[in-house]
């Protein structure tokens, strides 16, 4: 006999981590296979960690058994398991809070509560005397025999069900069980339907008294295997419930497809520079060694057909492919690319997704009809067992990062599921993050080059100095050499691009003769005004509030705006120029289902003029007719208190730069600043990044800051102010004792968020050796904190706000 250590499933994300032994009847349950275990009396199902095999410690065990399989195999890969033990030791996470990444919600299953009535109609006459309207639900009851509260809720109303029920439940009339349910109802989520059978022909003759089913699988097979869902139930005239049938038997698969736009049409012959990195990839994927490689592209160098071509020789060696992309929503022209080559075995995985389309996408993982998946950071934990190929796209961008416990960068727990899998790790980007240059410049990481644009020029680039705009007299935000740009590419019909990465109309609200600033109830953060609904919004925690006519603190009335917005750029665009047709591409501008498609196909299309927005703006779009790029304020995140506010600046000006010329027309930027000194910005202007990363670098060795060191942040947050800064005095105290050095504590930049205090502190020369140490002040600081002061770690923090 055997025992095995479980992560136990107990509610919404809380999980144990408890060890059962395994009786003789299930002694091929192995790592990675989902269980149902006994716990105070009742079942509850999970996912084995380990198998243990100590004999002595099973002779004296006073251990539980686990009471059966979820299903024949395993629910989560041996890979990931590991991958679970490896981020809570490396981001300080207990084992349960690092399972909740590797096997989430939509994946666990769910307990339905069945209910059996043991009465009689004469048993329930008195229940219809005093609740008449119940005839309905006790003839179902009665009628059913055995049925679920939900069933009834969903029937018959929540009210007359809890009504009924109690009155039966508490005369003794009915048995309750709880029974799991590994699988989740299966509806039609997706716009396209593919089919999957190897062999159609056998299909249809085995099923060939299934006369709908056969004709809906020769209607898929005359379409060439995929056609879209509405278009082939409308034109056959087969009902859905068909479509879930043969889902579930196999036989297809459904998903949502992604236009491809301009930048897909037709396949592209390789340039010199695609065809020798693209060989270097493969070659390593042959091999079936783990190897990471930085594919340093310059925007428009085809960076994604390399993407794909790498993508499709790992399938033919038999391997699986992850693709993570920053953003889903500004990635559907990449996604377009890969459907294009690999159909329906492409599948889109991200926390956008319904649970249910997730779940479907899981499960056609785990039955092998997926060979890519592409998603955001949790695609990394995508349940593929034969991994050969994760491509990291945009490797500098921080949404790579979570933000919330487990603060993972998916960056790095891709690296280490490659050297679990012996795959290939591609990275790329246009502007490395310092810490993949510096890998490169270590020799840790191979760099393969594409540094010429195919079919196109790099654009020109040019600062305007702001401050000699205002001394001619020019108070707004655009500036003369930008309104002559603007207006000689409208008029030869080509595209502008407008960026700024402030959403709203105004960074604050200020009275002008006292100076109170308007600010959120909740956070410590001024509110931004939004012209469009005459409102002050909080950007953290969602308040909002009319703009009042007067000021609080004095009574004014001389209430004005202050800062920029792309709001305000769209109506100092809009007035500048009435004819042109604007769009705004920001976080407020897409709420709507489908607005981000729309706006993106209008651009494409070029029925749009000028796009105005935020970062978004400067994400991998590919626009044929865009000729001319403005950044409106390109310093405007110079000055944050962040130490990386330089880098990122200059990587968001290159990216944003990018998407001007991109085919045989120059394209043009216009950067407009304060401060053209500034290295961010100088260096850009003149095209030197090597220049730019090597005084970076320079700068981060000098102050000893990553990635020379490693930062560990600890932020505390509580809604008692007093009970934070005492975590975190308490903490630095221990830390001292242990010598390890830090700084702080300190408030927070932003020093309330949503009603809790924040104070932090950080250490600054983190070392592995540590780890054990900070372990057990973190324990012990939790058990004197209880739930009044939340303790985040954040390994190599990206933000310090």
């Amino acid at each position: 006999m055997k025992s095995v250590t479980a992560a136990v499933h107990i509610s919404g994300k809380k999980f144990l981590i408890l060890d059962y032994l395994v009786p003789d009847s299930l002694s091929r349950v192995q790592t990675g296979w989902g269980v149902i275990c006994p716990l105070r009396g009742r079942s509850f199902s999970g996912v084995v960690l380990s198998v243990n095999d100590c004999q002595e410690c099973l002779e004296n065990s006073t251990l539980k058994m686990i009471e059966d399989v979820v299903t024949e195999g395993p629910i989560v890969p041996g890979d990931l398991i590991e991958i679970i033990f490896w981020i809570a030791e490396n981001y300080f996470v207990s084992l349960n809070r690092a399972v909740e990444l590797a096997f989430p919600s939509f994946a666990r299953g769910k307990w339905i509560e069945n209910i059996s009535l043991t009465a009689n109609r004469n048993d329930l006459h008195p229940l219809l005397s005093l609740k008449p309207e119940a005839g309905e639900i006790v003839d179902y009851m009665l009628d059913k025999g055995t049925f679920s509260t939900n069933i009834l809720e969903t029937r018959f109303g929540k009210d007359l069900a809890d009504f009924c029920l109690q009155w039966i439940s508490v005369r003794g009339l009915i048995n309750r069980s709880r029974v799991f349910r590994p699988e989740r109802r299966h509806g039609l989520r997706g716009n396209m339907v593919a089919l999957t059978l190897e062999d159609p022909d056998i299909f249809m003759e085995q099923n060939k008294r299934a006369k709908k089913q056969v004709a809906l699988v020769k209607a898929l097979r005359l379409h060439g295997g995929k056609y879209p869902l509405n278009k082939l139930l409308r034109e056959t005239g087969i009902k859905k419930e068909i479509v879930k049938i043969l889902e579930k038997k196999g036989a297809l698969r459904i998903y949502r497809s992604y236009p491809t736009w301009d930048a897909g049409a037709g396949v592209r012959e390789l340039t010199e520079e695609q065809r020798s990195c693209l060989q270097v990839i493969c070659r390593q994927i042959q091999r079936g060694k783990s190897r990471t490689f930085f594919l340093h592209g310059v925007t428009g160098s085809g960076k994604t057909e390399v993407y794909v071509r790498a993508a499709e020789f790992a399938v033919k060696q038999g391997r699986k492919v992850i693709v993570i992309v920053p953003e889903i929503a500004l990635s559907s022209q990449l996604i377009g690319y890969f459907q294009r080559s690999f159909g329906s075995r492409a599948a889109v995985l991200h926390s956008r997704l319904a649970s249910l389309e997730r779940y479907q996408t899981w499960e056609s993982i785990g039955r092998g009809e997926v060979d890519v998946v592409i998603g955001t950071r949790s695609a990394v934990f995508a349940p593929f067992s034969n991994l050969g190929l994760i491509i990291v796209d945009e490797e500098h961008d921080r949404s790579l990062k979570q933000d919330t416990t487990p603060c993972y960068h998916a960056r790095e727990v891709a690296d280490e599921r490659c050297r679990l899998n012996d795959a290939v790790l591609v990275l790329g980007s246009a502007t490395p993050s310092l810490e993949t240059y510096f890998n490169v410049q270590k020799g840790s990481v191979r760099e393969l080059e594409m540094p010429h644009r195919i079919g196109s020029r790099m654009p020109r680039i040019s600062l305007v100095d702001m401050r000699r705009e205002l001394r001619k007299g020019n108070t707004s935000i655009l500036s003369s050499q930008m309104r002559e740009a603007v207006k000689e590419r409208l008029q030869k019909g080509e595209q502008v691009i407008a960026f700024l990465n402030r959403r709203g109309y105004a960074g604050f609200v200020s009275c002008r003769d006292c100076g109170f600033v308007f600010k959120c109830e909740h956070c410590d953060i001024s509110l931004t005004y939004h012209a469009e609904y005459n409102t002050l919004k909080c950007h953290y925690c969602g308040f909002c509030s009319k703009v009042p006519s007067k000021c609080p603190h004095c009574g004014s009335r001389r209430i004005k705006a202050f800062g920029l917005g792309t709001e305000q750029v769209e109506a100092a665009l809009q007035e500048a120029f009435p004819r042109a047709k604007i769009l705004r591409l920001d976080s407020d501008s897409i709420t709507r289902a489908g607005a981000h498609d729309r706006i993106i196909r209008s651009m494409a299309k070029g029925e749009c003029d000028i796009l105005i927005g935020t970062q978004m703006v400067s994400k991998g779009f590919d626009f044929s007719g865009v000729t001319l790029v403005c950044a409106i304020a390109a310093d405007i995140d110079l000055n944050l208190p962040d130490f990386r506010a330089e880098e990122r600046t200059f990587q968001m000006l290159v990216q944003v730069s990018g998407r001007a010329g991109r085919r045989e027309k120059q394209g043009e930027v216009l950067i407009q600043t304060y401060s053209p000194e500034r290295p961010g910005i100088a260096f850009l202007a003149k095209d030197r990044q090597e220049d730019f990363y090597a005084y970076e670098l320079s700068r981060r060795k000098e102050l000893h800051y990553p990635p020379f060191s490693r930062f560990v942040r600890l932020l505390f947050t509580s809604r008692n102010e007093g009970a934070a800064l005492q975590a975190a005095e308490r903490t630095g105290e221990r830390l001292s004792a242990f010598d390890i050095s830090y700084l702080g504590p300190a408030p927070a930049p932003i020093e309330k968020i949503q009603d809790s205090y924040r104070w932090h502190l950080i250490i600054r020369e983190f070392k592995p050796e540590m780890k054990k140490s900070l372990n057990e002040i973190l324990e012990e600081e939790r058990s004197i904190c209880s739930n009044r002061v939340n303790i985040k770690i954040d390994v190599d923090p990206l933000s310090m706000m």
